[in-house]
């Protein structure tokens, strides 16, 4: 089946998995840049050819110039070999990762970083020659050369600076070696995270084994997701990058359904807190309302209070003319009494003046002294007739009768006058509390009249608890828990189960030959105790030592070092075999010998490198360590680049 009917059959069996149109399923694809890879590409060998380096060395007892070169290399097992620590030889393996990245690692020192002033090197891809130059000043420049078999030399790519250096060379290797990007979804938080797209800088990890021992291949951590896709894609399994870019897919997918969830649960508890305000705002509003008039109710009172009002007017009138009369009674009443009074008192006066006058026997006149004869004395007593002045002396009216009756008289006119003032009095109290009632009533009548000045301020309660049922009443309705549309997501979960299904056809059983692999290896280098190995395809590997079950995380850093070799040649050895590996060939080992690794099983491993750079003749590997028979035991002097004593290697 040729590729096209290949991406048809795939296309067809994504569409049946997911009950969808197949122009649906193309559309995803297009729209994600899904691309089928049911194909491996050719490998191509990657061969270091010269190393060459130069500066000033600056800060230290060895300063001045220095200058490093190593040339004619080739395929095979190399050695980079001080006698002591500190001497060089890991930077060289730096130097030589920086010119093929484009970027250094954190593991190229600053001091000798700032010590290199010029760089180059020299690689073969598949016997077609290639040199990056490297000038560094202020920033870092150089180009990029292709040879010609005839030696003619031509630039293909130049840069002016560290970030132009990384993308030329990313842009170079990944075309080279017909790579794909490989996307990862790496999550951050519940609900946040983003697609990674891994380039030359991830994938070229591969080729070198350095001292860190987190992850089994690769220099990029487990939780990455990388280190798998690396082995899948150096083992030559198709559909590799079609199944990473299919899971970072629905990875991303499902991130967005995630933030659109958290954004509804965001939203809802937002509306409640809105509409927890709004109930308790119409409910203060309503409060003030039951507090305000009603216009009825105002005009009713205001009504009610000026018929009342009015008939207080009408009986302070009738009241205040019962008033003008009763005083006019007791100012009438009062005259009588102070008269009956005085003629009262003039008659008790008169009869005491009476008595004491009758009491009196007058002799002679009291103006000229004339004797009153004995004759008129005796006519006074007949006639009653003063002997003085001729006048009567006695009223024929009975003084007793007179006294009593003018006591009666005045008595009478007395309770008159108490009765007129009781009177008067009650009316005046009738007037006083009238008055009082006329003065509430204007009381009420000013309240009144503020409370029609209100009615504005009502009008503009009852606007605003309608506006606030509005709210209550739009926040209510609005459906936050919308059903989003998911056909998408079912058509990516289709890809990634149904690519999933053909990467596992081929995988089990490579991942099957790597693991035998590894324990083949692995005991050649010591680890005589390892009976089996397992590598899952979420990279862990799980093994049998000494009878008991464990794992590649659990064991010592010296069993880790020959596990991650083990590894990466047995990759390289079933890969090869089968016919579908894609390992460029180039495999660089930093201090082997650091990691409590014994000298007899040191030169095991060394000489498993050896064995495996002669059965596979395209294979370069370049070992950094300290001088030791396990190495020259294995490496031929011409193929050493080594300093002795405390010399440094450059």
């Amino acid at each position: 089946m040729n590729q096209k009917n290949v991406n048809r059959d795939w296309v067809t069996s994504i569409a049946e998995r997911a009950d969808a149109n197949p122009d649906s399923v193309e559309q995803i694809l297009a729209d994600y840049r899904i691309q089928a890879s049911p194909v491996v590409p050719a490998p191509r060998r990657l061969l270091l050819k010269r190393i060459h380096f130069s500066g000033i060395k600056d800060g230290v007892d060895c300063s001045g110039e220095f200058e490093f070169e190593w040339d004619k290399l080739d395929h095979g097992l190399w050695a980079i070999l001080t006698d002591s620590n500190l001497k060089g030889k890991s930077s060289v393996l730096e130097v030589v990762r920086w010119s093929l990245r484009g970027r250094p690692t954190a593991n190229l020192q600053d001091d000798v970083r700032s010590w290199i002033r010029e760089s180059s090197l020299s690689f073969q891809l598949d016997e077609v020659d290639y040199k990056v130059e490297i000038q560094c000043g202020d920033d870092v420049t150089g180009k990029l050369s292709r040879f010609s078999r005839s030696g003619n030399k031509r630039k293909i790519g130049w840069f002016g600076n560290e970030l132009e250096f990384e993308a030329v060379m990313s842009d170079f290797f990944m075309r080279e070696f017909s790579m794909d990007l490989v996307a990862v979804y790496r999550k951050s938080g519940d609900v946040d995270g983003r697609t990674v797209l891994h380039g030359w800088h991830a994938l070229s990890g591969v080729m070198f084994i350095g001292t860190d021992y987190t992850t089994l291949v690769g220099d990029l951590a487990p939780n990455t997701g990388l280190p798998i896709r690396l082995t899948q894609m150096y083992l030559g399994i198709p559909w590799i990058s079609t199944l990473a870019s299919a899971k970072a897919a629905v990875a991303e997918q499902k991130r967005k359904l995630a933030a659109k969830s958290k954004l509804e649960q965001d939203a809802n508890e937002l509306r409640d807190k809105r509409l927890k305000q709004l109930h308790g705002l119409l409910e203060t509003k309503q409060d003030e309302l039951t507090k305000l008039p009603s216009m009825e109710i105002v005009e009713d009172r205001f009504k009610n209070i000026g018929i009342e009002l009015s008939k207080f007017k009408e009986d302070e009138i009738l009241l205040s003319n019962q008033i003008r009369q009763a005083k006019k009674s007791v100012t009438a009443v009062e005259a009588i009494y102070l008269e009956d009074r005085r003629t009262l008192q003039t008659h008790l006066e008169y009869n005491a003046a009476d008595a004491v006058f009758r009491a009196l026997d007058p002799t002679c006149c009291p103006r000229c002294e004339k004797s009153i004869s004995e004759s008129r004395k005796k006519t006074e007593k007949e006639t009653n007739e003063c002997a003085v002045c001729g006048k009567q002396v006695h009223s024929n009216v009975n003084a007793a009768e007179l006294q009593h009756s003018l006591e009666q008289q005045t008595k009478a006119s007395k309770q008159a006058q108490t009765k007129a003032r009781r009177v008067l009095k009650n009316l005046l109290k009738n007037q006083s509390e009238l008055t009082q009632a006329i003065e509430a009533k204007q009381k009420q009548i000013t309240t009144t009249a503020n409370k029609i000045s209100k009615l504005g301020q009502r009008s503009n309660v009852l606007t605003e608890i309608a506006v606030l049922k509005a709210r209550i009443e739009e926040a209510s309705s609005t459906d936050l828990n919308q059903v989003y549309e998911t056909d998408e997501l079912k058509i990516l979960n289709a890809v990634v189960k149904e690519t999933n299904e053909r990467v596992k056809e081929l995988q089990n059983d490579v991942f099957q030959s790597v693991s035998e692999g590894i324990v083949t290896y692995a005991q050649r280098f010591g680890m005589s105790a390892l009976t089996s190995a397992s590598l899952k395809g979420n990279m862990v590997l799980k093994l049998t030592k000494g009878g008991e079950e464990t794992s590649y995380s659990k064991v010592t850093e010296g069993e880790k070092l020959r596990l991650k070799v083990a590894t990466v040649l047995a990759m390289i050895s079933v890969g090869e075999k089968k016919g579908v590996g894609r390992y460029p060939g180039l495999l660089m080992i930093d201090s082997p010998g650091a990691q409590e690794v014994a000298s007899k099983d040191l030169e095991q491993l060394i000489s498993g490198l050896e064995d495996l750079s002669n059965e596979l003749e395209h294979i370069q590997v370049i070992v950094a360590s300290i001088s030791s028979d396990a190495i020259l035991n294995h490496v031929d002097e011409s193929r050493l680049k080594q300093s002795h004593a405390d010399n440094p290697l450059w």
